[in-house]
């Protein structure tokens, strides 16, 4: 009983740090593609202002 105890316990807050890590990598995920589009679309407005 004592080391599936252990096992339990120590498995906790690896499962909280890959939770934080999964959100931090969706939110990094959502930021990049904004400033990618946001990025793609100021290419396309100058390139029509220029042309």
């Amino acid at each position: 009983m004592r080391p599936l105890h252990y096992v339990n316990t120590s498995e906790l807050p690896i499962v909280t740090n890959v939770k934080e890590m999964v959100v931090c990598d969706t939110l990094f995920n959502v930021l990049l593609v904004f400033i990618l589009l946001f990025m793609a679309g100021s290419l396309k407005l100058y390139s029509t202002g220029n042309l």
